[in-house]
């Protein structure tokens, strides 16, 4: 069983015929973060992001957005549009989510991703995550041409079929060439989207690299912000473990 931190992200896909998400159930799964989509490229935003959005802050699980990039579309239109869909708060992180090249070269797509990258950085201080996949990076992605940046990476077990559920795969993910760390790991696609108040039969989950202390430090939250439940004192009893043998090899 992965013991990470659990994540979510979701977007208009995992809310159907009209049936809206119960966040209550997602936050009483231990779901410790999530990432809702908020648009892709210049001009459109995903109808049910405002909804999640706010759900999410009701229910206080640290929210992230993420944007699709069309990396043949100008920078500073993708950034405003962005901006003008999520207007983010202190400790809410941004996500370029690159998974398309619409035959753009590697130089295009890199050339694009730091344009909006820097835009963010000088509105808010700060770089947005990068989400992905080793192997997509590899061929379209020029990292050594970028600021360090904080990597979402999936890599998932086999497919399954309808009506199965899948299992997450185990961490870390493979690392892109060139990079040192990876800060969330998407580990599947095809979980019981129901369990986790989703109308939507199957949902996307997620592990972030490192403790609950380490969360919430992320995300600008004050430490112990995440009730102390007996999963979450389960995993304190395992970072205590860890840090105890490595004393005892020194």
């Amino acid at each position: 069983m992965n013991e990470l931190p659990l994540g979510l992200d979701i977007s208009q896909y995992n809310t159907e015929d009209g049936v809206l998400a119960d966040f209550d159930v997602m936050a009483s799964r231990k779901v410790r973060f999530c990432a809702a989509r908020a648009g892709v490229s210049w001009g459109y935003q995903d109808k049910w992001f405002p909804y999640y959005w706010s759900e999410l802050e009701r229910v206080k699980i640290p929210r992230m957005a993420y944007h699709v990039i069309y990396p043949g579309e100008s920078a500073t239109r993708q950034y405003d549009n962005m901006m003008k869909i999520i207007q983010p708060g202190k400790g809410e992180k941004l996500v370029l989510d690159m998974e398309l090249e619409h035959g753009q070269n590697k130089a295009r797509i890199t050339a694009t991703t730091l344009g909006v990258m820097n835009h963010l950085y000088a509105t808010l201080g700060e770089y947005p995550v990068i989400y992905s996949r080793a192997n997509w990076i590899n061929e379209n992605l020029e990292l050594s041409d970028l600021p360090e940046v904080d990597l979402w990476l999936a890599q998932y077990r086999y497919n399954v079929k309808y009506p199965a559920f899948n299992q997450e795969a185990k961490s870390p993910p493979a690392l892109p060439k060139g990079a040192k760390t990876w800060k969330i790991h998407q580990t599947g696609s095809q979980l019981d989207g129901h369990y986790y108040g989703a109308s939507k039969y199957w949902i996307d989950t997620n592990r972030f690299n490192g403790s609950l202390a380490d969360l919430d430090e992320w995300f600008g939250l004050p430490a112990g912000s995440v009730p102390l439940t007996l999963e979450n004192l389960a995993l304190k009893v395992s970072e205590l473990d860890e840090r105890v043998t490595a004393l005892e090899g020194i």
